[in-house]
């Protein structure tokens, strides 16, 4: 997989729709802890993005806080999911061009169906700015969440229903 090329295509595709970002590159990062810290430099809300499948092969990307765990059980049974379980490495890949520790919702441009239904909970809307990982863990991008949701995500070609976590999550 070159991740060059798919941080370009995300990037390109921001630029041709006009969505304006805000670009920071830093040595690729592995942990939430990571990812708060990159937000705090950019001042935006650090999102944890998670790609789960059910058993009818139906795909579902979380957006959940940084700083907050989750509940597979608990968010399954309040969406009427069935069992959530991680999308593979090889389903990433394909679905978002992306790996393990580089998912996020910019991945979307190369969902082509689209397969992949968006799943944000609802606390982030309420954020200013957030931050995603041009399929590439050594990139952020920050992004108004209006942006986000009424000019990326139609343009996409994806939607988004939310959720709310439960509170000792």
């Amino acid at each position: 997989m070159d991740t060059r090329a798919n941080q370009q295509a995300v990037i390109n595709f921001l630029e041709q729709a006009g969505i304006p970002f805000e670009r920071l590159d830093y040595e690729p990062i592995h942990t939430a802890q990571e990812g708060l810290e990159i937000a705090r430099r950019l001042g935006s809300f650090c999102c944890k993005n998670l790609l789960f499948k059910n058993r009818k092969g139906e795909f579902f990307l979380f957006m959940i806080p940084g700083a907050r765990r989750f509940p597979s059980g608990a968010v399954a049974r309040q969406l009427g999911t069935g069992h959530l379980s991680f999308a593979a490495p090889e389903e990433i890949e394909e679905l978002l061009h992306a790996f393990p520790g580089s998912v996020g919702p910019l991945g979307l441009i190369f969902d082509r169906g689209p397969r992949v239904r968006l799943v944000i909970e609802e606390s982030i809307l309420r954020e200013p700015f957030i931050d995603c990982h041009p399929c590439d863990n050594g990139c952020s991008l920050k992004l108004s969440v209006q942006d986000f949701t009424g000019r990326f995500l139609p343009a996409s070609g994806h939607g988004f229903i939310t959720f709310r976590l439960p509170e000792d999550a």
